[in-house]
């Protein structure tokens, strides 16, 4: 884990977006929007 790295937080959400966050501001970095359906759950992965 690289300390110096923003933290983000992703979000889910039945308008079939994911949106990712930035912890330690509040706000919201990007909106994933390709979804055609809800997304009920999202996952990090170290090897991507």
């Amino acid at each position: 884990m690289n300390p110096n790295a923003t933290l983000l937080l992703a979000s889910a959400s039945f308008d079939s977006t994911v949106r990712l966050w930035d912890v330690e501001r509040g706000t919201c970095q990007s909106t994933l929007i390709k979804h055609s359906e809800p997304v009920y759950s999202v996952a990090f992965s170290p090897d991507g």
